[in-house]
């Protein structure tokens, strides 16, 4: 409960305390007493909307305070709000300057505004002639027929609250996926293309090397196949005179063997002309082989200028010789997998995101039944305080509306009187009066 309320430098008060008894407490008084200074003093205390001008002229700063006993009641929801509360007792101070800026206390401790104000719609709730702010605000609305309902419509809501971060979270994830898409089919379809031009090449690593040297060795065949000739005939003779290389080195080997017996000085150039004859002999048996294999086939060389021009073709395009488009491939089939992953991710996230929303959809149908059955009891309790308060021909109506999906749903509730025989129900705010919406 509200004990005591402090006031200095506010208005036209300099310094003032007000103590309050348990109970009922009336502030009574002519016009101009202070009573509405007062009431301020309250509505600034529990973090209302302050100004310069409230201050007292000639003073730099106004300083309001309010302590409470016997919060145990609302203490969990202080601690919820962010409020260190130890014991029963509260002391909320507010210090407002000239230059704006607001210092807010509980308990001695410096504490945001937003939590000062948290605490001080927890502690206090302002009744007023056409100042009923909270049911004015529809979402107020809403949380008192939820809390009508009882816990078992607040366990649903609270659902239906994570249900709703849930799918737009995902749905969240969605946009960025689809705002990227674009990029992705571009990248993708840049990789393609270029799988696409290779397809044809094929490119191998060492390839366009080998070529590159079997072209010149096919431009050549002619001197190739003359110069093979002439070595052939010099190691194994033209047939006519016998003077082949092969029979001049086994001859002279021969000799210098025999020569090696009378005179073993010469043995070291014995043995080395008899390893080179051999070594001849050898080179001469695989150069007439190869003589015999080899072979220029006509279109081959047509071939090789074909794709080495494809070769040329890709290096002009790409930048790249032969083992750099092969590595250049291997780069575009793990970026194309990645990419159409990132793609694949995206219809997930969307099927994802299409589950979570009829998950919500039938949560919020759910508890938008749970809530028009609380509101018709809401009516008919209220209808009873109506009548306790002598408006007994009063209709007193809640009225629901479908609103676009939210946190507490897809439902908007309006509370609706007629306050006299024979009027349609209207919106409360709009035609109670004074005494009518206080009470």
């Amino acid at each position: 409960m509200l004990a005591e309320l402090r006031i200095r430098n506010l208005g036209l008060v300099e310094q003032a305390t007000v103590t309050l008894a348990p109970g009922l407490n009336a502030l009574t008084g002519e016009t101009g007493a202070g009573k509405s200074i007062i009431v301020g003093a309250l509505d600034l205390a529990m973090g209302g909307r302050a100004s310069a001008e409230d201050i007292r002229t000639g003073e730099e700063k106004a300083q309001v305070g309010a302590f409470f006993t016997q919060v145990g009641q609302v203490a969990e929801k202080l601690r919820e709000a962010g409020v260190d509360v130890d014991d029963d007792d509260l002391l909320l101070q507010r210090e407002l300057t000239r230059n704006g800026r607001n210092n807010c206390r509980i308990n001695g401790q410096l504490v945001p505004l937003a939590v000062y104000r948290e605490a001080g719609r927890i502690l206090v709730d302002m009744h007023g002639q056409h100042e009923q702010h909270r049911l004015a605000v529809a979402s107020v609305r809403l949380q008192l027929v939820d809390r009508f309902g009882g816990p078992a419509l607040l366990e649903k809501v609270q659902a239906l609250q994570q249900a709703f971060a849930a799918w737009r979270e995902t749905a969240a994830a969605v946009d960025r996926l689809a705002a990227d898409e674009k990029e992705v089919r571009r990248q993708l379809d840049e990789w393609e293309q270029f799988l696409a031009d290779m397809g044809r090449l094929n490119p191998r690593s060492g390839e366009e090397k080998e070529l590159e040297e079997e072209r010149l060795f096919l431009g050549s065949r002619e001197k190739i196949a003359s110069l093979l000739f002439g070595v052939c005939q010099m190691l194994n003779g033209d047939g006519a005179r016998g003077q082949a290389l092969t029979d001049l080195a086994g001859r002279a080997a021969a000799d210098l063997k025999t020569l090696a017996g009378l005179d073993r000085r010469v043995e070291p150039q014995e043995r080395a002309l008899s390893e080179a004859a051999c070594l001849i002999q050898e080179a001469a048996l695989e150069l007439a082989a190869l003589r015999e294999r080899l072979e220029f086939d006509p279109t081959r060389l047509a071939v090789i200028e074909e794709r080495l021009d494809l070769y040329a073709r890709a290096r002009r395009r790409y930048g790249r010789d032969g083992d750099g488009l092969v590595a250049r491939m291997e780069e575009a089939r793990r970026e194309t997998a990645l990419l159409q992953e990132r793609l694949t991710g995206r219809e997930e996230a969307a099927r994802l995101e299409e589950k979570r929303r009829r998950e919500f959809e039938e949560l919020a149908a759910l508890v938008g039944e749970m809530r028009r059955e609380a509101a018709r009891k809401l009516e008919g309790e209220v209808t009873a305080r109506l009548r306790a308060l002598e408006m007994e021909r009063v209709v007193f109506q809640a009225e629901f509306s479908t609103t676009a999906p939210g946190p507490h749903g897809c439902d908007a509730v309006d509370f609706l009187i007629s306050p006299n025989p024979g009027e349609p129900p209207r919106p409360l705010n709009r035609i109670a009066s004074g005494g009518e919406l206080s009470r």
